[in-house]
This record gives C-alpha cells, sequence and structure tokens, in this order.
C-alpha cells in the first residue's frame, strides 16, 4: 500500500482547537501560567500543547498581552476576533451535533 496517495495529515488527531484554548480566557484576563493550569484542569492538555495553541491565537490575533508578554505577570486577553471564533467554533459544533443526530450518526442519540 502507497501511503503517500493517502488523505489527511500523517499523526493523532488534534484533541485541541485553539478556539478551545481562547474559551476557557476570561475577558478579564490570566497571566500565562494562570491560563495553563486553567487549560490543564479544563482541557486535559498538556503545557506544550496550550503553549503551542496560545502562540497561534497570538498570531492570529484571539488574543493580546495587556503589557509585555515577556514579563510573568503580564495578562493575555481575548480580543473581538477571538471571542467571535469561538462563538463561530460553538456554533459549528452544534451544527454538526444536530446534522448527527438527524443522519442517525451519533451514538449518543441512537434508537435503542
Amino acid at each position: 500500500m502507497d501511503l503517500t496517495k493517502e488523505a489527511g495529515k500523517a499523526g493523532a488527531p488534534r484533541k485541541y482547537s485553539v478556539e478551545n484554548v481562547v474559551a476557557i480566557l476570561p475577558t478579564t484576563g490570566l497571566r500565562s501560567k494562570d491560563w495553563l493550569e486553567r487549560a490543564m484542569r479544563d482541557l486535559g492538555c498538556s503545557d506544550t500543547a496550550f503553549y503551542q495553541k496560545k502562540k497561534e491565537a497570538m498570531e492570529k490575533g484571539f488574543v493580546k498581552p495587556d503589557g509585555d508578554p515577556a514579563k510573568q505577570n503580564t495578562p493575555f486577553l481575548p480580543t473581538e476576533d477571538g471571542k467571535n471564533a469561538v462563538q463561530l467554533s460553538d456554533f459549528r459544533s452544534k451544527v454538526a451535533e444536530s446534522s448527527m443526530r438527524q443522519n442517525g450518526n451519533d451514538k449518543r442519540f441512537a434508537k435503542r
């Protein structure tokens, strides 16, 4: 079998999205350390996964530092783009779940 012709990306599927990491950030902001602790507790993600998603969120403009990002006490705040991305992600999840229910593909809602 020629694996180069297989569709998709190699490796395990991603468990966390940048929107998940932004969604747990309160509008009042959190220091990076506190945000990491919340992500580990609420999402179960590793510190490596968190820092990758945090970097992606900053690159996409979903979060911004409220001061010098190199300083430990600087809080990170969600931007309007970040809030919109979280809402869009939630909407897409609800549409996908609804579609799965309608098509009978969601085992949680399957008739017994």
